[in-house]
């Protein structure tokens, strides 16, 4: 049994095969033999289904069977590289969204990296054509997470981002883990900046949306996976909590840090005049869980440019909380 493991996780209409011709480069490859064990994660995501008796699970149900599934792996397997390719990501991300907000973050600290090839991470524009025929007619359910700006994807990839990407040490809401995306440079499925999206770990690797993950004469697809391997055995362990104290006392001192949930500080009494002083309440934490505000000011750049809905930016994480309307 090797001490580390690589599990694959194909995309939408695909199947373990998908990874054939990368799995026998990387078993030919010295080292990666001796060092790791190949997984080859696959779930149900037929091209159609007519039958009454069985349904397309959707993204959040194959995230749970991923979860089992990696609960199932020995533990022998100090270290995992997940390798994913197309919703392939998107599953894994959702999985690890669930896993930080059930408070199971100590749980993924074997996960030391994972590695995103042409994931739709913004949508795929492909998919809102697609949608006026067959996939529409049918109701896939795993087709839907695909179009650009469904607010499920968005709310798993903010959290992420918060407890993945940016996290500074274990804790039952967050994991450090290094993310890697590559997108395609002649992919049509999945652009280049849906892909890339907000990961500041990102690359264009050569091919279209498949051949993205098939191994070329350049080398260039094994040289970057192997790159990867290598961070994922060699980086340390994450750090757990400095201390069970609250939440704002373990952001202080961590100073770069986001506050993972809401919280309420204050009153803070700031003289507005020479004679008179105005009590405020300073609000932490992620800007979608505020409510019962009437307006809100966010300052923009000095260029009057707006940002971006799909960067970490403050004026983007307003507009994109403002476009899911409900009940809050």
């Amino acid at each position: 049994m090797r001490r580390a493991a690589i599990v694959f996780v194909h995309g939408l209409s695909s199947s373990s095969a998908t990874w054939r011709d990368l799995k026998a480069q990387l078993s030919a490859t010295p080292g990666i033999a001796q060092e790791f064990d190949l997984l080859f994660f696959d779930y149900a995501t037929p091209r159609l289904s007519w039958s009454p008796l069985r349904r397309m699970p959707n993204i959040d149900t194959v995230a749970e069977s991923l979860k089992s599934y990696l609960a199932d792996q020995p533990i022998s397997h100090e270290r995992l590289v997940i390798v994913t390719h197309s919703q392939g990501g998107l599953v894994v991300q959702r999985f690890l969204s669930r896993m930080l907000a059930e408070g199971r973050g100590w749980e993924l600290a074997r996960i030391r990296r994972v590695v995103m090839f042409a994931c739709p991470n913004n949508g795929s524009e492909l998919f809102l054509l697609l949608r006026r025929g067959l996939m529409g007619v049918t109701r896939n359910s795993q087709e839907r997470e695909l179009r650009p700006l469904q607010a499920s994807v968005q709310e798993t990839q903010r959290r992420v981002m918060t407890g993945i990407v940016h996290a500074q040490y274990v804790s039952r809401d967050r994991c450090p883990i290094p993310v890697v995306s590559y997108a395609g440079e002649s992919d049509n499925v999945v652009s280049p900046s849906s892909a890339v999206s907000v990961f500041p770990e990102s690359a264009v690797m050569p091919g279209d949306h498949f051949s993205v993950i098939t191994p070329g004469a350049d080398g260039r697809l094994l040289r970057a996976l192997l790159g990867n391997l290598e961070k994922a055995l060699r980086e340390p362990f994450p750090e757990e909590s400095i201390s069970s104290a609250p939440t704002y006392a373990r952001m202080a001192a961590h100073g770069e840090e986001f506050l993972a949930e809401h919280q309420l500080f204050g009153p803070v009494a700031v003289p507005t005049s020479p004679w008179a002083t105005t009590q405020f309440f300073i609000h932490g934490g992620p800007l979608e869980q505020l409510s019962d505000i009437d307006v809100i000011v966010s300052s923009e750049n000095i260029y009057l440019q707006m940002s971006q809905f799909f960067k970490s930016s403050t004026s983007g994480s307003l507009r994109r909380a403002a476009a899911i309307k409900g009940a809050g």
